[in-house]
């Protein structure tokens, strides 16, 4: 029998979109921006809105922390999530009666993510023929696991070298994007010979 959660928040998979590059640390774990849950690994970029209510906390006292993947697949077993201080959350079991605390990492000592939301305005130009590694779309789609229930998504694909975003129908706030393996700006460019793509990320 599946286990009933109560949480309201710290749902979803974002860990999925995690990047494992030692070279690259920030992008090792989910960080919290502007009441977000975002994660990328330089190829998909996923992002979960945390709900405010006055059970959870003050979601302000996250901003700008980070959350091992490790960390989060923890906490993803507990039935409460409560903000107990600033990078610190406090998880419940209710059956079993216990309680954990965690503590996030700040900026300071992770260092800077990724500037995301240069990507996220999206205007759209017309007709544009996107190539993209089929398997990042499902990496993206497993980060929304339990969140996106809908049987369809939305996909929109601007001009050319930008990101491809997608939205789930039912939760605006929930939010993907994967950066093109390449992309021209009509169909008999798509075909021609790969030499001289163009190649995104983060």
């Amino acid at each position: 029998m599946k286990k009933s959660i109560i949480r309201n928040n710290f749902n979803g998979r974002p860990d999925k979109a995690c990047s494992s590059d030692q070279l690259r640390p920030a992008m090792n774990y989910i960080y919290i921006s502007d009441g977000n849950m975002v994660a990328t690994n330089g190829n998909i970029l996923a992002i979960i809105p945390l709900k405010y209510s006055e059970v959870d906390g003050d979601m302000s006292l996250l901003d700008k922390h980070y959350i091992h993947p490790l960390q989060y697949k923890d906490i993803l077993k507990y039935d409460v999530v409560k903000i107990t201080g600033p990078g610190e959350v406090t998880c419940r079991m209710l059956k079993e009666g216990f309680s954990t605390v965690f503590k996030f990492k700040s900026d300071v000592s992770i260092g800077n993510f990724p500037t995301y939301k240069a990507v996220l305005d999206f205007e759209s130009k017309g007709d544009t023929y996107v190539a993209v590694n089929p398997r990042l779309m499902n990496d993206l789609i497993s980060c929304f696991d339990g969140i996106m229930e809908e049987n369809k998504v939305t996909i929109m694909i601007q001009s050319l070298n930008r990101a491809i975003h997608i939205h789930s129908s039912l939760n605006p706030d929930v939010y993907g994007i994967i950066m093109p393996v390449m992309m021209v700006s009509n169909e008999e460019k798509f075909f021609e010979s790969k030499a001289g793509q163009k190649r995104g990320g983060f």
